[in-house]
């Protein structure tokens, strides 16, 4: 089970404004999340990793496109074959 401090962790906008201030990169966050969902799928972790790519991609302007997020999106898809996945 998550604490209350790993759950604050999975805060889109929190999360946006470092991607779009650049004090984290999308390469960064996209190799993390990926490691995290491999280690560990738990649901919150993986409806943060949703939320945040759809924010990335859908923002004006993006912040990232999809092919940013490739390590996360496969971990993603391994997360549903293996039959773990949030209905996010």
């Amino acid at each position: 089970m998550l604490t209350n401090y790993n759950q604050r962790k999975y805060n889109i906008p929190v999360t946006m404004t470092l991607l779009q201030s650049r004090l984290v990169t999308v390469q960064d966050q996209d190799q993390q999340l990926a490691k995290l969902l491999v280690g560990n799928p738990q649901p919150n972790l993986q409806n943060f990793a949703a939320g945040l790519i759809r924010e990335c991609i859908t923002s004006e302007p993006a912040i990232a496109d999809r092919q940013q997020f490739s390590f996360t999106i496969e971990a993603l898809g391994h997360v549903v074959q293996a039959g773990r996945a949030t209905a996010l």
